[in-house]
């Protein structure tokens, strides 16, 4: 079976990008967010997730995470369960993703 790699890029909605409109439901979401994406690592579908260090104002901010899965069906699956854009507190966007060099034991 042939495994497929895709970037799941993650931005917030424009409402969430004021700290003052998080609320503490806000923030028990984005701890699912957290756990659905260990999950996902734990699973064999997560190779690395993460944001830039940026401000939440900043209209640079976002997310990305490199999933391992066999289609871009699939994919699109995983992402559909993701708690934080299932709330509307993140937009996701999925692309297909061909690595050219890998250094990961530079991490």
């Amino acid at each position: 079976m042939k495994v497929n790699y895709y970037l799941y890029r993650l931005t917030l909605a424009d409402e969430y990008k004021v700290l003052g409109n998080w609320t503490e439901q806000t923030v028990q979401v984005i701890e699912q967010h957290k756990n659905f994406l260990m999950e996902l690592g734990r699973l064999g579908h997560l190779i690395l997730a993460g944001r830039t260090d940026l401000d939440f104002e900043d209209k640079d901010l976002f997310g990305i995470a490199l999933l391992k899965t066999n289609s871009l069906e699939e994919a699109a699956k995983l992402v559909s369960q993701d708690p934080a854009v299932i709330n509307g507190i993140q937009k996701a966007a999925l692309f297909p993703y061909r690595s050219a060099m890998e250094f990961f034991d530079n991490f």
